[in-house]
């Protein structure tokens, strides 16, 4: 079963101290629903892991970043890898975040509202926040909006002001659907193998430089999409 844990989400709490952040009980019960839907349907996929013995993720912070379209199925691949672990979700503020915040409170991931063009700088110092209480962090840098397989640089940012390993993670799929959405979003089909990799970790530097930026957005970008 998911881990669903209303009671520990800040939807409301969050909802009522922003009015920036949109959605309500209806975005929450769709995604909910989808939350235990998923749960279930994973059932009929196949899973291969790949995480390195050395990540250790029960006992570490780190900072995740994976492709918008892939999202559907990361949090059973995340349960399926630990289940100690502090793991919290960037969204964004709009209905369709809401929607994605209470699929991620059915697996017990916490959610923090926020994009580049809404609540963008509160959604920094709150990630901050979460990295230094011992939260890991998981970013898809291409949403909420895209274009699709285009990151942006916040994530490395996050990474260099925290001093937190940054880790690209690749989910491939053996037969999907791909829908007609921005991202291309992918559904599994029933009976296919779903392939996950978490990537080496990539610690920027504290005085992150802008070619250094540039150089890990290329490298995190090709890492994300050699599964393609």
């Amino acid at each position: 079963m998911p881990r669903l844990r209303y009671e520990d989400s800040k939807f409301f709490n969050t909802l009522a101290k922003s009015e920036d952040i949109r959605g309500g009980k209806r975005e929450w019960i769709i995604g909910t629903l989808i939350g235990f839907l998923t749960h279930y349907y994973c059932k009929l996929l196949r899973f291969t892991l790949h995480v390195p013995s050395e990540l250790q993720i029960d006992d570490n912070t780190y900072i995740y970043s994976f492709w918008h379209n892939r999202v559907l199925c990361l949090p059973e691949c995340f349960l399926r890898v630990t289940t100690r672990t502090r793991l919290t979700c960037l969204t964004s503020p709009s209905k369709d975040g809401t929607i994605t915040e209470a699929m991620m409170a059915a697996y017990g991931v916490q959610s923090i509202r926020g994009s580049s063009s809404r609540r963008g700088k509160q959604a920094m110092i709150e990630m901050v926040k979460a990295v230094r209480s011992g939260a890991s962090i998981a970013i898809s840098p291409d949403g909420p909006r895209g274009p699709v397989y285009s990151m942006n640089p916040g994530v490395i940012r996050l990474a260099a002001k925290t001093q937190t390993p940054l880790i690209p993670v690749k989910l491939k799929c053996s037969r999907y659907w791909e829908l007609k959405t921005w991202d291309k979003f992918r559904i599994p089909m029933p009976f296919s193998r779903l392939e996950l990799e978490f990537c080496d970790p990539i610690l920027p530097s504290s005085e992150l430089s802008a070619d250094e930026e540039k150089q890990i957005q290329l490298q995190c970008t090709a890492l994300m999409c050699s599964d393609f």
